[in-house]
């Protein structure tokens, strides 16, 4: 396990519940999963190939526009709608999507 007591999540079984309370089945605030990286530790997420479309998440990693993510042959993109619930296991690399197609800064 590692320090900080956080352990190590490859380790335990954790799982997250999203609730939707909006509708999301046709915009552009879509969930991403990049299936298989709860099981794969060596699956990456997308690479951010552009640095000047690209922009930083709160681990101070530079990301791609939400977009870009969602061209990956390899991410699923789902369209959530209000009253849905999803349980994923808390290892899934996963993001969401551009609200109201905002555009990085």
């Amino acid at each position: 396990g590692g320090g900080g007591g956080g352990g190590d999540l490859w380790l335990h079984r954790n799982y997250r519940v999203l609730l939707y309370l909006e509708d999301h089945s046709s915009d552009d605030g879509a969930l991403l999963v990049l299936p298989g990286s709860h099981v794969k530790k060596s699956l990456a997420p997308p690479e951010c190939r552009h640095a000047a479309r690209c922009q930083r998440d709160w681990a101070r990693r530079l990301v791609n526009p939400a977009s870009v993510d969602a061209a990956d042959p390899r991410v699923e993109v789902l369209r959530p709608s209000i009253g849905d619930a999803l349980l994923i296991d808390h290892r899934l690399l996963h993001r969401g999507g551009d609200m109201g197609g905002a555009q990085p800064g």
